[in-house]
């Protein structure tokens, strides 16, 4: 029987290619149903979790609507990712509607950059100023390390090395 349902799985890295060209292309479901559009399968995942997160927000705080553009959506991508492949997510929260109209409501994050961050709230790390550190996240479809130095008293990192 034909499932009226896409399937896909460990899509992640399936929505970049890593040649540059990572505008849109076709995916195939794991489940054989059809082909979707790179950037429309991240736009409808972003969509998803956008609704969960206002939804949760909104029992929460008893609030009657919690709109898109009224939250700083934090997307974090993999290190590796170049130019093309962080701008194919851009644009699936563009179509996700989660974008204001100046983009300042939405942040694009490198992995290991919001691994660090979380790491140092939930321990109370404080990193002083001139300290080099490195950063290894390993996650179910890629482990990322980077290393970092801190630059400034205002928390401001820089890669060691050019990512």
């Amino acid at each position: 029987q034909q499932s009226e349902y896409m399937y896909f799985k460990q899509f992640k890295m399936k929505l970049y290619k890593g040649d540059g060209n990572n505008r849109s292309f076709m995916i195939r479901a794991d489940n054989g149903t059809g082909d979707i559009e790179n950037i429309e399968l991240f736009a409808i995942v972003l969509r998803h979790l956008a609704n969960l997160c206002c939804e949760r927000i909104r029992t929460c705080t008893m609030l009657p609507v919690v709109p898109f553009n009224e939250i700083l959506w934090v997307v974090t991508v993999p290190a590796i990712w170049d130019k093309g492949g962080k701008e194919v997510m851009i644009q699936a929260a563009e179509r996700a509607g989660l974008l204001d109209e100046t983009r300042e409501n939405f942040l694009l994050v490198l992995e290991p950059e919001a691994a660090l961050i979380m790491c140092c709230e939930e321990a109370n790390i404080q990193i002083d100023y001139g300290k080099k550190f490195m950063v290894v996240n390993a996650g179910d479809e890629t482990i990322d390390i980077t290393a970092y130095e801190k630059v400034s008293q205002a928390d401001e990192l820089r890669p060691i090395l050019p990512l």
